[in-house]
């Protein structure tokens, strides 16, 4: 019995440091490419009226919807970036710098019923690690979309109405998220991934300055807003059973075989 608890101690021990390399070693540096941009909207929600693409998928794929009051109709379009002659470069690890991938707009027409609460978007581009081609990876965002009363007061977001965002009417609110089904790519056992940091309002290109997952819309008028984007690790944006969990339980299993065979 006394060997078997030496054995154990022992084991643990080695476990132990193995863990504290596998934590402490920092990983190597590679080069990301990113290429030919595409873009596809698609699983609109809400039973839109006279809900139609065009463009779509495609460099410059737009989404439209509502009853045409004299305006035309509510859409979103996305001008995606088009492919680079030298494609977008990045070094990870450390995560990347924020970067335009494209321009948003909202053209917030006032539209009769019904307009989506919600619609995916799908973008897909190509992906080189060091020089070696990983294919099309396809990355999804689900974009929420508050459809407000104009004519309330106070408005929902932004305050009064008549004033500021809400001048035309209560402005609507578009919001968007990451989507677990999007595609990853394994640089030196990492699994990373496209990640929308939000919008950056106007059609400033540079991403340097603050965004937003939300963006207000001003009713009766199109509102653009450059998409700014980022290579970032899949455990980032939501956690999964990574190294310290996996050693936490090999610890705890171990220490229970020990307690089971003293």
């Amino acid at each position: 019995m006394l060997f078997q608890s030496r054995v154990l101690t022992r084991l643990l021990s080695i476990f132990a440091a193995s863990a504290f390399l596998a934590l402490s070693s920092p990983a190597s540096a590679a080069t990301i490419l990113l290429s030919v941009f595409n873009g596809e909207w698609l699983n609109p929600t809400g039973s839109p009226t006279n809900y139609s693409t065009t463009g779509n998928p495609g460099n410059n794929p737009e989404a439209h919807w509502g009853v045409d009051l004299g305006s035309g109709q509510s859409g979103y379009t996305l001008d995606l970036a088009p492919p680079p002659v030298v494609p977008l470069s990045f070094i990870v690890p450390p995560s990347t710098l924020p970067f335009y991938i494209g321009q948003f707009t909202h053209v917030n027409n006032p539209i009769g019923p019904n307009s989506i609460t919600g619609i995916d978007l799908r973008i897909s581009m190509d992906i080189s690690v060091d020089g070696q081609d990983q294919g099309i990876k396809t990355f999804g965002f689900h974009f929420t979309h508050d459809e407000t009363t104009n004519d309330l007061n106070p408005c929902p977001y932004g305050g009064a109405n008549g004033q500021g965002v809400n001048i035309n009417g209560c402005a609507d609110a578009v919001t968007v998220s990451f989507l677990t089904s999007s595609d990853t790519f394994v640089v030196n056992g990492v699994a990373y991934t496209l990640n929308l940091l939000g919008f950056a309002p106007g059609v400033d290109r540079s991403c340097a300055g603050s965004t937003s997952n939300q963006f207000l819309t001003v009713e009766d008028a199109n509102n653009p807003a450059s998409l700014c984007a980022a290579i970032v690790t899949r455990s980032s944006l939501a956690p999964e059973p990574g190294t310290p969990a996996l050693i936490a339980l090999g610890l705890i299993s171990l220490t229970f075989l020990r307690r089971r065979l003293a």
